[in-house]
């Protein structure tokens, strides 16, 4: 079994967080370069179901992925601690990174 390595741990979770930004924007760059294509193909023609699902779709989807962006940057408020009694493995996290993967309790 191989050992937990907590700076490999750091450096996926970071390219994880950079992976998620660059789709992020990857997104909404497409959705405003063809925003003319839509107007036209979209919101000019008529009837109402076709725009309820392509605004569903499109803007709320938007709306979740930016969100969970902002979640995944955003560093937490305070310090957080979880340890098991049962076993001797403890974890503290900073400002969102593993500082200490297990301790001696």
């Amino acid at each position: 079994m191989q050992d937990f390595d907590p700076v490999g741990l750091v450096h996926h979770l970071q390219l994880l967080r950079l992976l998620q930004l660059s789709a992020t924007f990857a997104t909404i760059y497409d959705h405003l370069i063809v925003f003319d294509q839509e107007v036209e193909l979209i919101w000019k023609r008529p009837g109402i179901s076709a725009r309820i699902f392509f605004l569903l779709t499109r803007y709320c989807g938007d709306g979740f992925v930016i969100a969970i962006l902002i979640l995944m940057l955003t560093e937490p408020t305070s310090d957080s601690s979880s340890c098991s009694f049962e076993s001797t493995h403890c974890t503290t996290v900073r400002n969102g990174f593993l500082v200490s993967p297990s301790c001696v309790l």
